[in-house]
């Protein structure tokens, strides 16, 4: 699996197989938009196998899934509130109270946002299993410009559970200096970003200045190229950006799989 994921592509996996602890390891180590077990790993159908990749196989929303809709609407909704399991970070509920803002703002699109690190089924034929979930894409450098554009930048980040990083220069750290302590302890320093690991998302306070000489510098960097948002006030980053997408496709019946590989395992 190690070997898989390294090639750093990630559309497609499928895997035979029918000891249950097998497959819920070999699954969770997967980094692939789409999962298939014990059957075919082609045929998508709306709706039940949303469908997309991830890293230098894509980075958009998956086909026929419930963040795919957003994407073709121009003034599509913005919001920082994304439910993390029975409750939301704590960490942003602190910076939520911190800012004054509710914590019942409006998920994106009027619907109800998806859980994080959850799966929830989707409707499918008999004999097979749906699964859909999401989870944060990981590392995202945050570009703040003044100290509220840090604090509605790490709003976004602590409702889908990514992990900030900051160049470390003196305007960031004054930026840092009035946040609560447990948030300020969440943070992660950076000398040069551009020779650290790939970001998965760059989050850059827009004040009108031209980005694009940092366009290019975030493009010539290897692997797939990261999602990068610009934000202006409250509200101002797409969080359902900020989420990775996973479905996973089961056979229960094995009849869609390669009844050989099955008998070997």
């Amino acid at each position: 699996m190690r070997q898989i994921n390294s090639t750093g592509y990630g559309l497609t996996f499928g895997l035979h197989n029918r000891i249950d602890k097998t497959i819920a390891d070999v699954t969770a180590q997967a980094q692939v938009g789409n999962i298939y077990v014990n059957r075919n790993v082609i045929g998508a159908i709306v709706g039940v196998q949303p469908f997309g990749g991830r890293d230098l196989s894509g980075t958009g929303p998956r086909a026929g899934g419930p963040l795919y809709i957003g994407r073709l609407v121009k003034n599509a909704p913005r919001s920082t509130t994304i439910e993390r399991g029975p409750v939301l970070d704590p960490d942003y509920e602190e910076l939520a109270r911190f800012v004054r803002l509710t914590e019942d703002a409006p998920a994106p699109y009027g619907h109800k946002a998806p859980r994080l690190d959850s799966f929830v089924e989707l409707p499918g034929p008999v004999g097979e299993k749906n699964l859909y979930g999401v989870h944060p894409r990981g590392r995202v450098l945050l570009l703040p410009a003044t100290a509220e554009g840090l604090r509605d930048q790490l709003l976004a980040i602590f409702a889908t559970g990514n992990s900030p990083f900051l160049p470390d220069n003196d305007a960031n750290l004054a930026f840092a200096a009035d946040l609560p302590p447990s948030v300020v302890q969440r943070l992660q320093w950076t000398e040069n970003w551009e020779r650290e690991p790939r970001f998965a998302q760059f989050l850059i306070e827009d004040r009108g200045k031209d980005i694009r000489p940092l366009l290019k510098t975030v493009a010539a960097q290897k692997g797939s190229v990261p999602i990068v948002q610009l934000g202006i006030g409250k509200g101002g980053y797409r969080t359902d950006w900020l989420l990775e997408e996973i479905a996973i496709s089961i056979d229960t019946t094995a009849a869609g799989g390669n009844a050989s590989l099955m008998a070997l395992v």
